[in-house]
């Protein structure tokens, strides 16, 4: 097919955008380990060998481990390698795995915007608050949840599309 219908050519683009969002946050999350062992070993190294123990590390090691994980669950959505039990399903005709298929992202959709709208709210609570050692407003931390609810939708919505007109979930930088 040389030139692909319009609405062809928005699914590519949606999925471009998708793989670029997956490949920065496998970027952050390999730049935010190196830092958990950085903030780990600086920690370890004072504590027991200059006996002189520093609070900060904790606190960045913390909020490094929080985005790490909230960019992790992402990355597993992107690559379907989230857990699922599929038993069940595998046993039902073609048609009825792709209604579950819709029904599953249906349903993360619905947790994700509970994540976007009661993250928001816990942004407004924790706005006014910093950490006790650094001094890191504490929004930085929680921002990671509603960020997380944003590319989870964005990540179903693209693969809800995907399936309904390629008959492939899978999201991929082209069709």
């Amino acid at each position: 097919m040389r030139n692909p219908p319009s609405k062809i050519r928005a699914l590519m683009v949606l999925n471009k955008l998708c793989n670029f969002i997956n490949r920065i946050c496998g970027f952050l999350s390999i730049f935010l380990i190196g830092a958990l062992v950085f903030l780990i070993s600086i920690e370890v190294f004072f504590r027991y060998v200059i006996r002189n123990a520093l609070s900060w590390p904790e606190e960045l090691a913390g909020f490094c481990f929080v985005w790490v994980t909230m960019l992790g669950a992402t990355i597993c959505l992107y690559k379907k390698s989230h857990i699922g039990v599929s038993i069940l399903i595998d046993k039902f005709p073609d048609i009825l795995k792709g209604f579950f298929k819709i029904v599953i992202y249906l349903m993360i959709i619905g947790f994700s915007y509970l994540m976007i709208s009661k993250g928001y709210l816990l942004l407004k609570v924790v706005s006014k608050q910093f950490s006790p050692a650094a001094q890191i407003n504490m929004s930085w931390e929680y921002s990671a949840i509603p960020v997380t609810g944003i590319i989870f939708i964005l990540y179903c919505l693209v693969s809800m599309l995907n399936y309904l007109f390629t008959g492939n979930d899978t999201l991929r930088g082209g069709l």
